[in-house]
């Protein structure tokens, strides 16, 4: 009887997570919608039991998504539709955790209409929908995002007839193409590493990517992009694309630098010609960014490092550094420096599985060096983990999950 019972919950659970994703997307659809005040209502305004409601929603999210990681599922037949229409309803949604997607469209309005100011003149002078967002703080900086993701959400600003929302719609069906393009990139992956194909529904049906991605347009889903986009070429031996997707990349998010050594860096062998050629082509490439934007480096740096803080929580490193005051910043970079390159000796030099090195790279740069660690920063760590395909990284990416879910509600 027991066989009987787990037999049908193995080849049901895909269906039942998937109606479920169906049911939050749907959920939270109808609330987004019938709130008066789309920017001013958000998760800090939020009742203590709307808080509740935001935790179960998460968890049992969290706990389905879990238990489809871990079961053993003999026909894996998700309803095409199904997940579709739940991605409908999440990025036809008003994001209602976080005010990012603003900051995205402010960003690129000011990018494409005041001489190339973007980057020295505050988003708040981009237009009148800077009034509507509630007074947030990073309405009085800078854009920090690199002209390339400027550039994808321009075509959003078509929209800008309609007002503020219709624009941050318009940046979501972006998103969610973005998003489709990405599972098509990893499902490609798959089939070059001969990895199992079902690993594709653990990227499509994560809760992590599907909320902080598609519900809230974080532009991480870009930096993701770019990564499975470098992983596809190096696959297939293609180094001059993977090194032109890589250059891309770090102008979304310029963090993404810290994975250039994958491009010179093999077992036991370290190219110096193409050191050389990286650091001639990215010297060349921000020398020209500083020139078009009239930004100093130094000014680049104040942009992108201006908080000395933790978003709801810290993590156990950074609360345990914050006790050296005002030295904690450099002890912070001194650790994740000496941890980077270990990472460097032990994944690319030693045995050179450049996947583990981005996964823990990344790990180390939000878990250590970050103090104003988000929720959805180390969601580009999540589709790594999965190619990794190894049970222990698949713990981890379970792990990851449930921060970027629960880390909302200061877990």
């Amino acid at each position: 009887m027991w066989k009987l019972i787990k037999d049908l919950f193995d080849n049901y659970h895909l269906k039942v997570h998937n109606l479920f994703i169906l049911a939050a997307g749907s959920a939270v659809f109808c609330f987004s919608w019938s709130r008066d005040n789309y920017y001013a209502y958000q998760l800090e305004n939020f009742t203590p039991s709307e808080v509740a409601i935001v935790f179960y929603f998460f968890y049992f999210l969290l706990a389905s998504y879990t238990i489809l990681c871990l079961i053993k599922i003999k026909e894996w037949r998700p309803n095409i539709y199904i997940f579709f229409i739940a991605l409908f309803f999440l990025a036809f949604a008003p994001p209602i955790l976080s005010l990012d997607t603003g900051a995205y469209v402010l960003g690129a309005k000011n990018f494409i209409s005041i001489n190339n100011r973007a980057y020295v003149e505050a988003i708040s002078g981009a237009s009148i929908w800077s009034s509507q967002l509630n007074n947030v703080w990073w309405l009085d900086y800078p854009t920090v995002y690199g002209p390339v993701f400027l550039s994808i959400v321009s075509p959003s600003l078509l929209f800008s007839y309609y007002g503020l929302l219709s624009v941050i719609l318009g940046y979501k069906l972006i998103v969610l193409l973005s998003f489709l393009l990405l599972i098509c990139i990893f499902n490609r992956i798959l089939k070059i590493k001969k990895i199992d194909s079902k690993t594709i529904y653990l990227l499509a049906l994560n809760p992590a990517l599907l909320i902080n991605w598609i519900l809230e347009g974080h532009n991480d889903i870009y930096v993701s992009l770019g990564l499975l986009g470098l992983v596809l070429f190096l696959e297939k031996k293609d180094e001059m694309s993977g090194w032109m997707v890589f250059f891309l990349s770090i102008f979304i998010k310029y963090t993404s630098i810290i994975f250039s050594p994958v491009l010179f860096i093999s077992k036991n062998k370290v190219d110096v010609k193409k050191i050389l050629i990286f650091f001639l082509i990215a010297f060349s490439a921000f020398f020209l960014f500083f020139r078009l934007s009239g930004l100093a480096p130094l000014d680049l740096s104040d942009n992108l490092f201006f908080i000395n803080r933790c978003f709801y929580k810290c993590t156990p490193i950074v609360y345990f550094v914050s006790i050296f005051g005002c030295y904690q910043d450099i002890i912070r970079f001194i650790i994740f420096t000496l941890t980077y390159v270990f990472l460097l000796w032990r994944y690319l030099y030693l045995e050179w599985n450049y996947l583990k090195f981005i996964f823990w790279a990344s790990a180390s740069l939000f878990f250590i060096q970050t103090a104003w660690l988000t929720p959805w920063y180390p969601t580009i760590i999540i589709p790594i983990g999965l190619l990794i395909n190894e049970k222990k990284y698949l713990y981890l990416v379970i792990l990851i999950t449930g921060y970027s879910l629960l880390h909302y509600i200061g877990i």
